[in-house]
């Protein structure tokens, strides 16, 4: 349930695709086009304003990534774990990608 106003039987048909197609995202899918776009922006001279619009395109996924990080490692290759978008595990590492 997503909130108290929120009834599978209330849903219209567009939520129910928006939320197929997003089921699509993962942490791992962010936390790569981030770092697509810092390698990017170290092409890019420091005065275009292009780095501007690449700044303002990572600020959110950089938002979401950070409420997402949890404060444990993975088991495996040491990098961060995220909370997991799967019901029946608590973190993924979006480096080995593996829910944990």
């Amino acid at each position: 349930m997503l909130n108290e106003y929120d009834n599978a039987n209330d849903r219209t048909e567009n939520f129910n695709k928006h939320r197929e197609v997003m089921s699509d995202f993962s942490i791992a899918t962010l936390i790569r086009a981030s770092d697509y776009i810092n390698r990017l922006s170290l092409f890019i001279p420091q005065d275009n304003e292009l780095l501007d619009d690449l700044e303002e395109i990572q600020s959110p996924l950089m938002e979401v990534i950070e409420k997402l990080r949890t404060n444990e490692e993975c088991p495996h290759c040491g990098g961060d774990l995220f909370m997991s978008d799967l019901p029946q595990y608590d973190c993924v590492c979006p480096i080995c990608e593996e829910n944990f």
